[in-house]
């Protein structure tokens, strides 16, 4: 023991608080090394009690060191570098008092026990029993800001702690699952048994886990890509051989999703440890990293907490606004795990219900601006964050025309932030780089912007000219206009073809050569494009005007049949060209045609919520 530390042991017992608590957490000043939790716990109560012991590294002079602590425990003692420190508990605030020089690492020993176990999906620890096993269980899940309802936290996301261990004392039927490979597995006197987990990736404060039950081990191997060796995939599962039984082909499958999404982004991420499950009746699934805490094996739910080992895990959203890289990127990792493994059909179906999601939030963005980012279920809009995010983030692949440059970018972003955190920022800046292509345009209205487009098209052919009359308005008023490319497949006598066209202002007209007979026109809106998009022929009828001489040389005029109404005329060249365009209440209009170029023009207008045309010729 050196001079300086006991300098420090006597300097910390005279130090005193000035205020009893901090308004707000002031967690800034040290960064986390190294986590070790050395827990009691049992399956029977959320009651543990033991300490947690964290290095650090100072990066400016301190007089305390502050944790985010439920108040629900006491604590009992705590310890700076081996000795007695001061310390006060309070607001769920835990500051440790002293004198921390910057450049300085020390270790913090906090001792306590208690019970802050709680009943909702964002516990931090919580006590069930699953009803249809009948198996109680207590497991922890930390997202995002109740990592203090189990262990003293620093609730931040950019501070990754390098490495860490979760030791945990059981009862002598349990298991206990935890991040990282299990060191070892040890009987005590008493009976218990202590299991010993240790990771040495980096990781994030809420990705630390827990999970505690009567359970048995299934265990099966995958191989990623760029393995050398097998990756064990570790399965607590109830101890219920039934259960297991029924499972295991669902649980096997968790391997060819590894092997899959390993080879489409060029590895595993956590290469050197494992992959694995602990069940929990949570009703739903939480991706604590190399051990997912879920409710069952469903395909959805485990390829979704699988992706994110890669999106939410190695690379983390750097703040609560920027969870669209967690979960859009997660949900759209069900997605490609259909479309790999059960086919378009099925993977079209879950983007078109995706779609259905986003549409019941009209007024929605996929941001989250700073000041709803302590709103839990904000952050966690299932509508948005996930469904909406996952739809938008298919219309970049989309929009992008070329998968090996797309899933390039994704592989790009990975390594540039392996082990750490990005914001949306650092992602849109890094496809900028892969793509050579500014899409800006693209992320204020996707991501930042409101709602999506309701498109009308009305279409009229004249021999081999396609003429399509086009309107967009958004679902809200914040965002007006997007800018989108919309495949259409025409129908004619004996097939169909698709033409994607270019979507970019309120109202277009384009003209299209096509020398079949169409006989309809849909928009492939179902799977690729989050548009509400409706295609209609024009209204050709002349029940609303009648257009003479036709044809004209000189004049042409036109005859509205209802009279005082507002109505906004667009008169188009078979070319898509807009020759001339106005607004009148006059129920008569003549347009002088003199100097116009010889061929055919198309009459549209709109008038309340009705559209028609009418076309004639200048010889």
């Amino acid at each position: 023991m050196n001079l300086r530390t006991l300098l420090w042991f006597f300097i910390s017992l005279l130090i005193v608080p000035e205020i009893l608590a901090e308004s707000a957490p002031d967690t800034s000043g040290f960064d986390i090394k190294y986590l070790r939790l050395e827990l009691n716990a049992s399956d029977t109560s959320a009651f543990i009690s033991g300490k947690a012991v964290c290095k650090s590294l100072i990066t400016h002079d301190l007089q305390n060191i502050c944790f985010e602590f439920s108040e629900k425990y006491l604590v009992d003692s705590v310890l700076v570098n081996h000795f007695p420190a001061s310390w006060m508990h309070q607001n769920n605030l835990l500051n440790v008092y002293g004198h921390f020089t910057a450049d300085d690492l020390f270790e913090s020993e906090i001792y306590y026990h208690g019970n802050a176990g709680g009943s909702g999906f964002f516990s931090g620890i919580t006590n069930k029993k699953d009803a249809q096993w009948n198996i109680p269980v207590t497991w922890t899940l930390s997202e995002p800001f109740a990592a203090r309802d189990w262990f003293p936290a620093k609730q931040v996301l950019s501070d990754k702690i390098d490495s860490s261990e979760v030791i945990l004392t059981v009862p002598p039927w349990c298991m206990a699952g935890s991040n990282g490979v299990l060191a070892g597995v040890d009987t005590l006197p008493d009976k218990r048994v202590r299991f010993h987990w240790k990771s040495h990736y980096p990781i994030a404060y809420y990705l630390i886990s827990m999970a505690v039950a009567n359970y048995q081990n299934y265990t099966l191997y995958a191989r990623p890509y760029g393995l050398d060796d097998s990756l064990p995939v570790v399965n607590f599962v109830y101890n219920i051989p039934s259960l297991l039984e029924s499972s295991k082909k669902d649980i096997d499958r968790t391997k060819d999703f590894i092997e899959y999404y390993s080879a489409l982004l060029e590895g595993y991420p956590f290469p050197d440890e494992k992959y694995g499950h602990c069940l929990a009746p949570m009703g739903g699934g939480m991706e604590h990293q190399t051990m997912t805490t879920l409710s069952n094996f469903g395909f959805l739910l485990v390829s979704h907490e699988l992706f994110h080992m890669w999106f939410g895990d190695m690379v983390t959203c750097a703040s609560w606004s920027d969870i669209w890289l967690n979960e859009g990127f997660a949900s759209y990792g069900e997605y490609l795990a259909l479309n790999h493994f059960e086919g378009k059909e099925s993977a079209d179906a879950w983007m078109s219900q995706a779609h259905a999601f986003a549409f019941a939030m009209p007024e929605g963005s996929v941001y989250v601006p700073p000041e709803e980012a302590d709103n839990v279920y904000r952050i966690f809009n299932y509508n948005l964050s996930y469904k909406k995010g996952a739809a938008i983030l298919h219309m970049l692949r989309m929009e992008t025309a070329n998968d090996s440059v797309f899933f390039k970018a994704l592989r790009d972003y990975l390594q540039r932030f392996k082990y750490s955190v990005a914001s949306v920022n650092d992602f849109i800046n890094t496809f900028q780089q892969v793509t050579g292509k500014d899409w800006q345009y693209f992320f204020e209205q996707w991501y930042y912007g409101s709602g999506y487009p309701v498109v009308q098209i009305e279409w009229q052919q004249i021999g081999n000219h396609l003429l399509l009359n086009i309107q967009q308005h958004g679902s809200s008023s914040k965002t007006p206009v997007f800018r989108f490319s919309l495949p259409l497949t025409f129908y004619y006598p004996g097939g169909d073809s698709t033409v994607t066209i270019r979507i970019d202002q309120a109202e277009q007209s384009l003209a299209i050569n096509f020398p079949r007979r169409i006989t309809g026109i849909a928009a492939d809106t179902e799977s690729d494009v989050l548009a509400k998009v409706t295609v209609i022929p024009m209204d050709t009828s002349g029940k609303y005007l009648l257009i003479y001489p036709n044809p004209a040389a000189r004049k042409v005029a036109l005859d509205f049949y209802t009279k005082d109404v507002n109505r906004t005329i667009t008169v188009i060249s078979l070319s898509g060209q807009v020759i001339g365009k106005l607004n009148s209440r006059e129920s008569h209009l003549e347009l002088d045609v003199s100097h116009w170029t010889p061929g055919v023009y198309v009459v549209m207008v709109t008038e309340n919520n009705i559209r028609y045309a009418a076309r004639f010729v200048i010889p």
